[in-house]
């Protein structure tokens, strides 16, 4: 599939462009089933890494997460 690889690329390309400004542009790919068996992946938990990309500081933006 290429779509993944594609919209990987372009995030980082637009990361790329508005570095320095306080425009955090990021992926986070969830490497697991959300919702299901495993308490790691209940929604709250994923949703907790997006509000850790919110709080980031301009300094500290990270272009990809991986969880």
């Amino acid at each position: 599939m290429a779509s993944k690889p594609a919209l990987r690329n372009l995030v980082q390309a637009a990361a790329k462009r508005v570095e320095g400004t306080n425009i955090h542009v990021a992926t986070l790919t969830v490497l697991g089933f959300i919702g299901g068996p495993d308490p790691e992946y209940a929604p709250d938990k994923i949703a907790e890494q997006y509000w850790g990309l919110f709080n980031q500081q301009q300094e500290d933006f990270a272009v990809e997460v991986v969880y």
